[in-house]
C-alpha cells in the first residue's frame, strides 16, 4: 500500500499502451455488520506462481509489478518506467519469508527520487501480515457468502488495517470493495478475482487520485 500512495505522487508523461478488459457490471455488496478477524486456513499462493501487473495513474502507464512465490518465499518488485522517471522515479521491493501460511520475516526497501528507506519486520508471534501474505489472505477468504472482516498489515513501519466487506459476484468473477484504516489519508480500494481466486485487477484510491493495476501476465 505504501507503493501505491508513493505512485499517486507520480505525474503521468506517455500515452497509455495497456487497454483494460470490461470488467463485470458493478454489483452493490451486502452492508457488512460487525467485522471480524480474518483467518484463513491457507497460504493462499502456491509456489511457481508468477504475477505481472501493469501500473497506471490517470489513465497513462507508469510502470510495472512482479511477485513471485517460490517454496518459504514471496517476492515482489516495483519500477516506474524510464518516461515516468522523468517526473518521479519510484522503485519498491519486498520480500516475506513463510513459515507454514504464516510470514515470518520482512525486507523492504521503497526509494523516491534516489531517497530511499529500508524496513525489516519479524512477524513470529503476531498476527499481523505482510504486504505479500494479505494479499493471499485476500485470495484464500474470497467467496460468495464469506463474512466481511479485517486484517492487520505492517507496511513499512506502520500497522494498517485492512477491512474488507462480503464479497459480491457470479460464477466466474468475484469483486471485494475495502478501505486501509490508519495512513494519513483515507483510503479505499476494489479488487477483482478470477475463477481460481487470481486478483486480476486492483484500484486504490487515495487524496483524489486512482492507481490501477492490471494482471497481464
Amino acid at each position: 500500500m505504501r507503493l501505491v500512495l508513493a505512485c499517486c505522487l507520480a505525474a503521468a508523461c506517455t500515452e497509455p499502451n495497456y487497454v483494460a478488459k470490461p470488467l463485470p457490471p458493478l454489483v452493490v455488496p451486502k452492508q457488512p455488520g460487525e467485522l471480524v478477524a480474518i483467518a484463513p486456513a491457507a497460504l493462499g499462493f502456491t509456489a511457481g506462481e508468477n504475477f505481472v501487473y501493469m501500473v497506471r495513474l490517470r489513465g497513462f502507464t507508469i510502470g510495472t509489478a512482479r511477485m513471485t512465490v517460490v517454496d518459504g518465499e514471496i517476492a515482489s518488485h516495483f519500477k516506474t518506467s524510464m518516461l515516468a522517471q522523468a517526473i518521479t522515479s519510484i522503485s519498491h521491493d519486498l520480500t516475506t519469508s513463510i513459515e507454514g501460511i504464516r510470514p515470518k520475516l520482512g525486507a523492504e526497501r521503497l526509494s523516491i527520487d534516489g531517497k530511499a528507506r529500508q524496513f525489516a519486520t519479524d512477524y513470529t508471534g503476531t498476527s499481523t501480515h505482510s504486504i505479500h501474505t494479505a494479499v493471499g489472505a485476500v485470495r484464500a477468504w474470497a467467496r460468495l457468502g464469506a463474512s466481511a472482516g479485517f486484517l492487520h498489515v505492517i507496511v513499512g513501519d506502520q500497522n494498517v488495517r485492512v477491512e474488507l466487506a462480503e464479497p459480491s459476484g457470479g460464477k466466474d468473477w468475484l469483486r471485494v470493495e475495502g478501505k486501509l484504516v490508519g495512513l494519513d489519508v483515507p483510503t479505499t480500494f476494489t479488487c477483482w478475482l478470477d475463477a481460481t481466486n487470481v486478483i486480476t485487477r486492483i484500484e486504490i484510491r487515495s487524496d483524489g487520485e486512482q492507481v490501477t493495476a492490471d494482471l497481464v501476465r
